[in-house]
């Protein structure tokens, strides 16, 4: 009973591998996200994705010996989280005219302003 139980869940993983990728425990679409806005339309930086995680397990909720066990499958569906703004587009917002980043000069104070409110944060980035 446990060594079918096993198989199932091999075969599924497998199947769900040949189809999405794996990003952490669960798999993904990653063609399908969406990229939310505030309430003004602006873009938050981020994309967020549907991710699944699937397992088998048996169905026991009536533990009679006349009531057969059932297969049953466990679907959840969570959501992660990409920025795709860097810290760099960030820290430039709202200070350039042109929106360029290289545009943008910080004078002393402004560096110690953003020094302590950055330093000691968790920045997550992407690379090529």
């Amino acid at each position: 009973k446990e060594e079918f139980l096993q198989f199932a869940n091999v075969v599924l993983r497998r199947a769900l591998s040949d189809r999405m990728p794996k990003w952490g425990r669960e798999f993904i679409d990653p063609k399908s996200f969406t990229e939310p806005a505030d309430k003004f339309g602006k873009p938050l930086g981020v994309r967020v994705y549907r991710a699944f995680s699937c397992e088998f397990g048996w169905n026991k909720s009536k533990p009679l010996p006349s009531e057969p066990i059932k297969l049953v499958l466990t679907t959840d569906l969570r959501a992660k989280i990409m920025r795709t703004k860097s810290l760099l587009d960030v820290l430039c917002e709202g200070r350039s005219q042109m929106g360029s980043p290289e545009l943008v000069k910080f004078d002393a104070q402004a560096q110690k302003v953003l020094k302590k409110q950055w330093i000691g944060e968790v920045v997550i980035a992407t690379y090529d």
